[in-house]
């Protein structure tokens, strides 16, 4: 008999709170595939993906490749060039294993998928990203909002002595363009975020924390998703 692992997703935290009602009417929504997220693969993805279908009528996977250079950068030591071809070669290999999760079948939802280093080269993200960075540099708030959630998320895969200033200034640049990602996505359609765990910054620029950000911003929901294990499913072996 053989045991397989399953995961239900339920609503952690919705951004602003006031839009938690709004989510009923099933708006478009995207989600930020990272690839050294274990959330992202397996039976957890597969809970993510189902969660989804009974909630939204289009949702759109945005692949972290190019992002994912930086992760390279920080926990491996790469160089750019390095880090950027293996993370684009790590995200063609996700593809391959992961496509046939969002192509199943749901009757009420649409699923596409982008990948980052298809985007990166856009112009409105290259404008996107700009704005942001002009505001990172001159607004010490949402300096010190973005380098404390950098750290912090980098911490857990790095040893006190590897955090250096360095590897938080990637961490930071991650960030950055993560948002200049957002705002395309937001500009396109899909107003609403979800995420399984928690992305603190995002929470506070959802509940207006930082109104000198571009306005696709001000209007982000986003959506923390806890996946719970279910009961395993048994498989009687003929």
């Amino acid at each position: 008999m053989n045991q397989q692992l399953q995961y239900k997703g339920e609503i952690q935290r919705v951004s602003p709170k006031m839009k938690r009602d709004f989510l009923k009417t099933r708006p478009k929504c995207f989600v930020g595939v990272s690839l050294s997220n274990p959330c992202f693969s397996g039976a957890k993805f597969e809970g993510l993906i189902r969660f989804i279908a009974a909630r939204y009528n289009e949702c759109t996977f945005l692949l972290g490749d190019h992002i994912h250079r930086l992760t390279l950068q920080i926990t491996q030591g790469f160089g750019d060039t390095q880090a950027k071809e293996i993370a684009l070669n790590m995200g063609q290999i996700y593809i391959q294993q992961h496509r046939h999760l969002w192509e199943k079948f749901y009757q009420d939802t649409t699923f596409n998928f982008i990948k980052g280093s298809d985007v990166y080269d856009d112009q409105r993200v290259t404008d996107y990203f700009i704005r942001i960075q002009a505001t990172y540099n001159n607004y010490p708030d949402f300096t010190q909002a973005v380098n404390g959630f950098a750290r912090t998320f980098i911490s857990r895969a790095l040893n006190d002595d590897e955090l250096t200033e360095k590897a938080i200034a990637l961490s930071s640049q991650y960030v950055l363009e993560e948002l200049a990602e957002t705002c395309l996505m937001v500009n396109e359609g899909h107003q609403v975020l979800v995420y399984p765990g928690s992305l603190a910054i995002f929470e506070k620029i959802a509940d207006g924390n930082f109104s000198m950000l571009p306005q696709e911003l001000g209007t982000l929901i986003n959506v923390s998703v806890r996946l719970k294990k279910r009961k395993q499913v048994d498989f009687s072996l003929s």
